[in-house]
């Protein structure tokens, strides 16, 4: 038992230290009456962060990682939503005054809007701009805890 202790900090040691995970996806969204700006990021193994200013309160951060479940939706509306096909922005011919613009950056592309979003996106990138603003939402209620 006690070789094995050694050879598995020996392994650990030999191994060094983790490689952090690529981006799978960054959204910003900014804007409201308040002119509150929250970024969020989420890595391909799950590491979710969220970067918080509004107005003039100092920045606030707070990361978890999501379950299985929860990326694996948001890979799937990710694909959905085409994001290398879409054009770089979509912007209403009439938008809301104190409404949100929302940004998407994807394998190197990114896409662009703002409020209202209903009959200015495609509907995938609707569903995908909708699950990441719940994802914030819910994060942020639960005080940057487990949702």
């Amino acid at each position: 038992m006690k070789h094995l202790f050694y050879f598995m900090a020996l392994l650990a040691t030999l191994s060094g230290p983790a490689i952090p995970s690529a981006l799978l996806v960054e959204f910003h969204m900014a804007g409201g009456i308040g002119g509150m700006e929250r970024r969020l990021s989420i890595t391909e193994d799950g590491l979710l962060r969220i970067i918080i200013s509004t107005g003039k309160v100092p920045r606030k951060t707070c990361s978890l990682r999501l379950n299985r479940e929860e990326l694996k939706d948001i890979d799937r509306l990710l694909k959905t939503a085409d994001i290398p096909d879409l054009k770089e922005s979509y912007l209403p011919e009439h938008p809301f005054y104190d409404g949100y613009t929302y940004e998407i950056v994807y394998r190197g592309h990114s896409v662009r809007t703002q409020d209202p979003l209903k009959d200015t996106v495609p509907t995938p990138l609707l569903n995908l701009i909708d699950r990441l603003r719940r994802i914030l939402t819910e994060t942020l209620e639960s005080g940057c805890g487990k949702r």
